[in-house]
């Protein structure tokens, strides 16, 4: 008796299939679509570019096309194929952890900002700049010596024993880094301001963002210049 009841309920839950239109449908009317391959998933543009040029899942010319998604994110993807018109996509490379700790806008003490400075922005001449000059700074007030906002000035070291008043460079254009490692990262414009630090301290620093996120879109043409670097037989778009 139980078996028989659990039987009828097996067979009860059984999808039957009907065919229309040389379409293979369930009985709800959903469509059974083919089997599709997993993805392969890695982390760096060296293993897009390496398993691409491996021609493991037989990619080629013919049937492959490279969709640069984002800053943080590219794909393989072949053509559009079979009664349901699926598209496979072969393998992705997705950034590992896409958040630069930097935080634009915040305001950091003296010893946090030089520290964020060194870990968070690729190496450049302004970078340099900007280290020597927070690295220098004394225990003094930040001076207005403008009306526009922009710019300002602080006293600093300069030798052994001699201090004197140093400009703060405005706006700056740093490298943080923000997309992946193997393309050149995106050049961002900020604006770069100080206040005086809390109970007569060293002063305060922080970077505000000024491009208007114009640095994604620079991200994307720098990750689709190295794939087309490194991977010329193939189709690449961003």
């Amino acid at each position: 008796m139980i078996k028989a009841a659990i039987d009828r309920i097996l067979e009860l839950g059984r999808s039957e299939t009907f065919e229309a239109n040389g379409r293979l449908y369930f009985q709800n009317g959903n469509p059974v679509r083919e089997p599709s391959h997993p993805t392969i998933k890695v982390n760096t543009l060296t293993g897009f570019v390496d398993h691409l040029n491996s021609h493991f899942d037989g990619c080629n010319l013919s049937n492959v096309c490279i969709h640069v998604v984002s800053h943080i994110s590219v794909a393989a993807i072949g053509h559009v194929t079979g009664p349901f018109l699926q598209r496979d996509t072969y393998v992705t490379a997705t950034l590992i952890d896409p958040t630069n700790p930097f935080k634009p806008g915040h305001w950091y003490d003296h010893e946090s900002f030089i520290i964020a400075l060194q870990a968070c922005f690729e190496p450049c001449d302004t970078l340099s700049t900007m280290l020597a000059m927070v690295g220098n700074l004394k225990d003094e007030k930040v001076r207005q010596v403008a009306d526009d906002g922009i710019t300002q000035t602080v006293t600093a070291k300069s030798g052994i024993a001699r201090v004197e008043s140093v400009d703060v460079p405005n706006p700056v254009t740093l490298y943080p880094y923000r997309t992946f490692l193997e393309a050149d990262q995106p050049p961002v414009k900020f604006i770069f301001r100080m206040r005086s630090g809390k109970e007569g301290g060293l002063p305060e620093c922080a970077l505000f963002e000024g491009d208007g996120g114009f640095w994604k879109l620079q991200a994307i043409q720098n990750i689709k210049d190295y794939l087309v670097e490194h991977l010329p037989e193939f189709t690449v778009i961003a």
